[in-house]
């Protein structure tokens, strides 16, 4: 249970996220394609599953359980699973990574702006918060609902 939520957690905390193997050529495929991408917000996050001891072999286990895919490198962007390296090189070439990768990142790094944000304060005062942009909408809906109402009472004088 302990791998499944420690590879939840770095899919969630990771924009870019390869699991791979020190001497496996398709991963150091995709980790240079990756790396030639200059534009990314941020480089990704490289975990060699056969430096790991059982631990890789764990995680190894739970990716085939999770994305139905056996071989590395497992590649995830913004959470999605993308695929292995073949996947990879096909978005590269069909033009789709890096716009991919830059707009995902943006929306991400907003994503985790917020969530920080979230974690760093109080839920009593987001209610607060939360009360005063509501009351504010509703002031100013009251108030250009009587603003209209004085117009019709003119008009009609």
């Amino acid at each position: 249970m302990k791998v499944k939520e420690n590879v939840e957690k770095e899919i969630k905390k990771n924009h870019i996220l390869i699991y791979s193997k020190s001497y496996c050529p398709h991963s150091l495929r995709a980790k240079k394609l990756l790396e030639s991408i200059h534009r990314k917000i941020s480089e990704p996050k490289v975990f060699e599953l056969n430096l790991m001891g059982s631990e890789g072999e764990d995680i190894q286990a739970y990716l085939l359980e999770r994305t139905k895919q056996r071989t590395v490198p497992n590649i995830f962007i913004a959470q999605a699973h993308i695929g292995g390296a073949d996947d990879l090189v096909n978005l590269h070439n069909a033009g789709a990574l890096e716009p991919m990768i830059v707009s995902r990142s943006r929306i991400y790094s907003k994503i985790n702006k917020f969530k920080k944000i979230q974690e760093n304060t109080d839920s009593s005062f987001l209610i607060f918060l939360l009360i005063v942009i509501v009351s504010a909408i509703g002031y100013t809906i009251f108030r250009r609902s009587k603003s209209q109402q004085q117009l019709n009472l003119k008009e009609k004088m």
